[in-house]
């Protein structure tokens, strides 16, 4: 078992470690990073430069402050993660170790996890995106009329775009949480459905809760 502080900055989850800042993101398979190695646990996980061309220098630019790289799922699901968002810690194991509270199945597409969410009385399959710090759909509901932000992203492959930020109500394994949620590009959108996928779960509703991350077993378990 080992602990790591973590830092919110933009409304990111970055993982301290010594000098180094790693964005935490469960929707990306791959991880990257300007320094090729990270020790978790003992153990050495070997850290390539980019991923689909995106390296630590062109994500900082994109997140405009510095990092040093990215975890993803290729680290991420190897091991039981619990996120403490409000004492602003990661804790990563090997051993199941199970917390009390709401427990939500997930499956895994392509190393990202993937849950479902009811969405205007709608069942739908989403992704559960931690390095995205809003929710996104594919196509904007018809009642979705009225924007209350906008919101500048970059997707790797893709590159920025700017969504319309609505305010709703969606609920998975019957939690309710009102959520501010984007619209993706038609091409991005695209690439979800090949997972089967609708919408992302970003990490800002869960910025001042906590939950624990099982992929091994399937679950995510949250305080609420």
């Amino acid at each position: 078992m080992q602990t790591f502080k973590v830092i919110k900055k933009e409304g990111h989850l970055l993982l301290s470690e010594m000098d180094r800042l790693w964005v935490l993101d469960t929707g990306a398979p791959n991880s990257f990073g300007d320094h090729d190695e990270l020790s978790i646990e003992g153990l050495s996980h070997i850290i390539p430069n980019n991923y689909l061309g995106l390296d630590a220098e062109q994500l900082s630019q994109n997140l405009k402050f510095k990092i040093t790289g990215l975890i993803g799922g290729d680290i991420l699901n190897n091991y039981n993660t619990a996120w403490d968002c409000k004492a602003c810690e990661i804790t990563f194991m090997d051993e199941d170790n199970y917390p009390n509270g709401i427990s939500i199945p997930i499956e895994l597409f392509m190393g990202i996890p993937t849950l479902t969410v009811e969405v205007n009385n709608s069942k739908q399959k989403w992704f559960f995106d931690t390095g995205a710090n809003i929710c996104y759909v594919t196509e904007k509901p018809e009642n979705w009329t009225t924007p209350v932000d906008t919101h500048d992203d970059f997707y790797p492959g893709f590159g920025n775009f700017q969504t319309e930020v609505y305010e709703t109500q969606i609920q998975f394994h019957d939690t309710p949480k009102q959520v501010k949620c984007g619209v993706l590009p038609e091409l991005l959108g695209l690439s979800l459905s090949l997972g089967g996928c609708t919408g992302i779960l970003g990490i800002n509703e869960f910025l001042d809760s906590s939950f624990y991350y099982s992929p091994r077993t399937g679950k995510i378990i949250t305080d609420g």
